[in-house]
């Protein structure tokens, strides 16, 4: 598993989770259990969100072309 996104914003967390699902990617969340113990401290931890080596070219490809897409829209 390798790393693409380290955040504490739910939003992003949100939207990426929702990319890699729409095209099939495996994904796992680190660090979820932690945030969600420390309650109001949301800034404290941020989450980690892993996919697989062979996996995380197309992800990455992806979510920069979705960032460059929502960034034009504006």
């Amino acid at each position: 598993m390798r790393e693409i996104c380290r955040t504490n914003n739910p939003v992003k967390i949100s939207w990426i989770q929702a990319i890699l699902d729409e095209n099939n990617i495996d994904f796992l969340m680190l660090d979820d259990e932690t945030a969600s113990l420390l309650g109001g401290s949301i800034d404290a931890v941020k989450r980690r969100i892993c996919v697989p080596e062979e996996q995380f070219d197309r992800a990455e490809a992806l979510l920069s072309r979705a960032e460059l897409s929502t960034m034009v829209a504006h």
